[in-house]
């Protein structure tokens, strides 16, 4: 059996390695773990090192990059004692993310959300999808998360928006979504009832974005279209969403 170290600096790498942590251990392998969900502080280089040292294989999230230096240590302490290490790229976007360019290439691979991102990487790139996001339709309750996003009908096309960290890109995302939405002709929605745009910031983003509501509604009135803000997770959103844009 192996004795595996998981190491995730962000929320979502470490959410994914604390459902992985726990299929290991009933698979009979040995898990250790340095995860930002539970632990929130940064090991200093010689416990790293010695983290390293003591497990066959580590297995290292690829945070947005002021997340990623303990990421980054445990990927240069895992090459520098000769141990394997695999990344794990937990969204869309992230495989070729800034800062680790040098950790890829020593990297045994990297796992991708899909076939087209491990493209992105190369020949070390391997799609494995995201376990968080394959919970989402797992015994989901689709009436409820419809009813948490307030559709108008049972056939009313919901597009739902989750935010990142960053306010400015959430406001230029989910602007040009509305347009484009907006945009789009009645013929092409003629078998629709109504189009909804749901944003989804995060708990802790109180961001200046009821102007773009008040912005899409506007051109609502002149399409199938309204919008709105939603201050539920959206995890809990996602079952009832027909699509969900995420920024990256």
């Amino acid at each position: 059996m192996l004795k595996v170290l998981l190491v995730g600096h962000d929320a979502a790498p470490s959410q994914a390695f604390e459902t992985l942590g726990t299929y290991l251990t009933k698979a009979g392998h040995t898990v250790s773990s340095y995860l930002y969900q539970r632990d929130k502080f940064t090991p200093l280089p010689e416990i790293m090192r010695l983290a390293t040292e003591q497990v066959d294989v580590v297995m290292i999230g690829m945070s947005s990059l002021k997340n990623s230096h303990v990421e980054l240590l445990a990927a240069f302490m895992a090459h520098d004692v000769g141990k394997p290490y695999i990344l794990y790229a937990d969204t869309f976007g992230a495989a070729i993310r800034k800062g680790f360019e040098e950790v890829v290439q020593t990297a045994r691979f990297v796992c991708c959300v899909n076939e087209r991102v491990a493209e992105q990487v190369g020949a070390k790139g391997r799609a494995t999808g995201n376990p968080l996001w394959a919970e989402y339709f797992k015994d989901a309750d689709v009436a409820r998360s419809r009813r948490l996003l307030h559709a108008r009908s049972p056939d009313e096309f919901i597009t739902l928006c989750p935010g990142t960290k960053d306010a400015v890109i959430n406001i230029v995302h989910w602007h040009d979504m509305i347009v484009a939405l907006a945009e789009v002709s009645a013929t092409e929605l003629s078998h629709l009832r109504q189009l909804a745009v749901v944003l989804a910031p995060r708990s802790d983003d109180p961001g200046p974005y009821q102007s773009l509501v008040h912005y899409g509604n506007a051109l609502g009135e002149r399409h199938k279209l309204r919008v709105e803000i939603s201050d539920q997770k959206a995890d809990d959103l996602v079952p009832g969403a027909n699509l969900v844009l995420n920024s990256t």
